[in-house]
């Protein structure tokens, strides 16, 4: 029986499918959408060769690395436009997903020049929003008008589709005004569905809460609907995730995967005193007080200080900084001594495939920082619905002209 396959591109400028369904990756003819051996073998050769697979293209606002534009390429969308004000984000960007993306300041971008795409996405900066950040929301002076340039970029730009990401907190009740301002900038010209998303619920292997809006546009006559959750009891755990990886490999078999960022200086003392599962509160009360100091005063049932993740559950979210004191996630397997997670062990958390990497040159700190974004499975889920409603409308359009 054939099975279904899926179109994938690699920065070596050769375009092949790729199977989720096994491991590693199967090869078709050009055209071949379905085949019967994992191993049936044809490139095709050319961006004009992949544009057959995909008629539908996107543009990456604010794109990070690409952990969310995986999703799009494993879609076999292709890429109209990418931008990031981060140079290690982009080299990155171009090496795995498609060399287009440009290294600009979204404040400066000429709108007029960025070419058109069906779906425009982006998850712009959330620290203004942020619950660990200051709370500025709209008032900081850096990034808190990024979400209104990103509605301005749709807006101009005119899409079929977009899908916007960000912290929970730009949901919260005092920056609820601006949240609702952007959903008004948007509600003009298209349809605009919203939800908080623990994208646990879709298979992913972390605790991730954040704010998903999808748009499209009203001509097409179609509102977005979330699909529904697969993983609302069954959750992927951090054990499912990198179970196979525990060992680093030092041989640099696995790329991104031979060193952590270690533990710090103050968790030292105290790390090996606490079980897997636990964090400082395992800790006797007056070591509780030496690592904690002011904290161990503020109340609170916070626990991310000198946590030990629990293999057996999800991973808590992945952030753009590992070694946040109160924001812990220390593995320890068995016969090992704890560390937190590598990079390549965040991307797997993230749902991105292995063939993925940063480049070495990259600093350690710097692939951690861009581990953070959309994470692929729930990027490609969203994505996929999306497309669907955009190639039911084309497909009706092409059955008006040709009557």
């Amino acid at each position: 029986m054939s099975k279904p396959i899926q179109p994938d591109f690699y920065a070596d400028g050769k375009y092949r499918i790729f199977d989720n369904s096994r491991s590693g990756s199967s090869f078709s003819n050009k055209g071949c959408f379905n085949i019967t051996s994992a191993h049936t073998l044809g490139w095709l050769k050319s961006l004009e060769d992949f544009k057959v697979l995909s008629e539908i293209s996107v543009g990456d606002m604010f794109c990070g690395a690409g952990i969310g534009a995986v999703g799009a390429k494993q879609l076999g969308l292709k890429v109209a436009f990418a931008f990031d004000n981060n140079k290690h984000a982009i080299n990155t960007y171009n090496a795995n997903i498609q060399n287009i993306a440009a290294l600009s300041d979204a404040k400066e971008i000429d709108i007029e020049a960025l070419p058109y795409a069906d779906i425009i996405t982006g998850g712009f900066p959330c620290q203004p929003f942020s619950v660990s950040g200051k709370g500025l929301g709209e008032l900081d002076p850096d990034k808190g008008n990024l979400g209104k340039i990103a509605c301005n970029i749709i807006n101009k730009k005119n899409p079929k589709a977009f899908l916007l990401e960000n912290v929970k907190g730009l949901t919260h009740k005092k920056n609820m005004p601006f949240f609702k301002e952007l959903i008004g900038l948007l509600g003009v010209d298209y349809h605009v569905t919203w939800e908080v998303v623990d994208c646990s619920e879709y298979g992913v292997p972390q605790k991730r809460e954040r704010v998903f809006i999808v748009g499209i546009r009203k001509d097409l006559n179609k509102s977005f609907l979330f699909p529904n959750k697969t993983h609302l009891k069954d959750k992927r755990t951090i054990l499912d995730s990198i179970g196979d990886i525990k060992l680093k490999d030092e041989l640099g078999y696995i790329s991104n995967h031979q060193k952590d960022c270690g533990i710090r200086n103050d968790e030292a003392p105290y790390v090996n005193k606490v079980p897997v599962g636990g964090n400082w509160k395992n800790l006797d009360i007056d070591e509780q007080k030496a690592f904690m100091k002011k904290g161990f005063y503020s109340g609170g049932g916070r626990t991310g200080a000198l946590h030990k993740v629990d293999p057996n559950k999800p991973a808590k979210t992945i952030l753009s900084s590992p070694l946040g004191k109160a924001t812990a996630q220390i593995l320890h397997w068995e016969g090992q001594e704890p560390r937190r997670y590598t990079v390549r062990e965040s991307l797997r958390l993230q749902t991105v495939p292995d063939w993925f990497s940063f480049n070495d040159e990259i600093p350690m700190m710097k692939q951690y920082e861009r581990c953070s974004g959309i994470p692929t499975l729930v990027s490609y889920i969203l994505l996929k619905e999306i497309k669907a409603i955009i190639k039911r409308h084309d497909k009706a359009l092409k059955e008006q002209d040709d009557e």
